[in-house]
C-alpha cells in the first residue's frame, strides 16, 4: 500500500523517511541546561522492541498455522486418495463380476448352438436314411 506524504499518494523515498526520524528524535536542549539522558528515546526503543517482538511472534505463528494447514491439506489429500483407491477397487470387483456373467452367457450359448448342430446333423442323417 503506498504511503502519503503532505496528502499526496506515491512512495515515500528513504531521504524523507530518515528526514522524519530525525524530526522525531530531535534533540531539545532547555535553556542553559544539558540533559543527561533522553528518558524519550530510551522508552521509544523499548516500544520499538517490544513491537518487533510482537511483529516476530505473530509471524512465527502465521507460519506455524501455515505448516498446520499444509499438513491438514496432505492429509485431505491422502484421505481422498485412499477413498478414490477404495471405489477403484469395487469397481475393480464389479468388472470383475459382470466379466463372469458375460462368460457364463458365452459359455451357455455356445453350448446350445452346439446342441442345436448336433441335434440338426443327427435330424437330417434320419432323413436321409428313410
Amino acid at each position: 500500500m503506498p504511503r502519503t506524504r503532505n496528502g499526496k499518494k506515491g512512495v515515500v523515498k528513504r531521504k524523507e523517511i530518515e528526514e522524519d526520524h530525525l524530526k522525531i528524535f530531535k534533540k531539545t536542549v532547555p535553556c542553559g541546561r544539558y540533559k543527561t539522558t533522553n528518558l524519550g528515546i530510551f522508552e521509544d526503543l523499548e516500544k520499538t522492541e517490544k513491537r518487533l517482538q510482537y511483529i516476530h511472534a505473530r509471524n512465527e505463528r502465521r507460519l506455524c498455522s501455515d505448516e498446520d494447514n499444509q499438513q491438514e491439506n496432505s492429509t485431505n489429500k491422502i484421505a481422498e486418495l485412499k477413498q478414490e483407491k477404495q471405489q477403484m477397487k469395487e469397481e475393480i470387483a464389479l468388472l470383475k463380476l459382470k466379466i463372469d456373467v458375460l462368460l457364463n452367457t458365452l459359455a451357455q450359448a455356445t453350448a446350445v448352438t452346439n446342441y442345436q448342430n448336433d441335434e440338426l446333423k443327427r435330424l437330417r442323417a434320419q432323413i436321409g436314411n428313410t
